[in-house]
């Protein structure tokens, strides 16, 4: 991903720095405290909240005032209820490739180690780091 991102911003030249890391262990990453923004891709439903809330103070601590923070990722569906209507919007989006129920969700999250947060605790982890949640 890298070296795809690497190719795609080179025309940007220094404006972009590109750092590899591990979100368990941040600390590790040399970062600007200086960055306008930062982009997060199918990358924090791995985490647990403790590490969730660690990564997005991390992260707000290494941006210049007013700079970004994009957030692209899974959900948590918190409910039986909501996750048949979800089911029912993405098998009418041609895109089924979810469990039928809510049981096969739920076993379907734990088999792949994803822990996607709803929608109110990923807004208040970006509020508790600092970040004026703009929308989703």
């Amino acid at each position: 991903m890298l070296s795809l991102a690497k190719d795609r911003l080179a025309r940007y030249g220094e404006r972009v720095r590109l750092a590899e890391g591990d979100l368990t262990s941040l600390d590790r990453v040399e970062a600007p405290t200086t960055c306008a923004a930062a982009i997060a891709v199918q990358s924090l439903h791995h985490l647990d909240e403790a590490q969730y809330r660690s990564a997005v103070a991390w992260t707000f601590d290494h941006l210049a005032p007013g700079g970004w923070l994009f957030i692209i990722d899974r959900l948590a569906i918190p409910s039986e209820t909501l996750y048949s209507a979800f089911h029912d919007l993405r098998e009418r989006q041609g895109q089924a490739p979810n469990p039928t129920d809510w049981s096969g969700y739920l076993e379907w999250l734990e088999v792949n180690g994803d822990r996607p947060l709803p929608v109110q605790a990923i807004l208040r982890l970006l509020e508790d780091a600092g970040f004026q949640a703009a929308g989703c």
